[in-house]
């Protein structure tokens, strides 16, 4: 049984989104000490140690890597071709953004 290109490419970059994410999940809780950006326990709290509270902006830079080499790959290398069988693969990027914006 053959793995399909389709599925190899996104697969790709999920591990592209990962690779990126835990690389920048240390830079992120650094970046939140330097900034104070942290949530120290308390009575309301659930954590017993203080907190960074940037670690989405590790996710958000983890989608964006994926999705620049995506467009890029769409340019350089013609990879819509891979999808034009597989129209429910399609992907407005630019929805795509915006929603990953907000």
């Amino acid at each position: 049984m053959s793995i399909s290109p389709q599925i190899i490419h996104l697969l790709c970059l999920g591990g592209i989104a990962f690779v990126v994410t835990y690389f920048c999940v240390p830079l992120a809780k650094r970046i939140a000490f330097k900034f104070n950006a942290i949530d120290y326990p308390s009575a309301r709290r659930v954590n017993k140690t203080p907190m960074p509270r940037m670690g989405g902006i590790a996710m958000f830079m983890g989608v964006m890597a994926a999705l620049v080499f995506e467009l890029v790959g769409e340019v350089v290398f013609d990879w819509h071709e891979l999808y034009r069988s597989a129209r429910f693969l399609q992907v407005n990027y630019v929805g795509v953004l915006a929603g990953l914006t907000v």
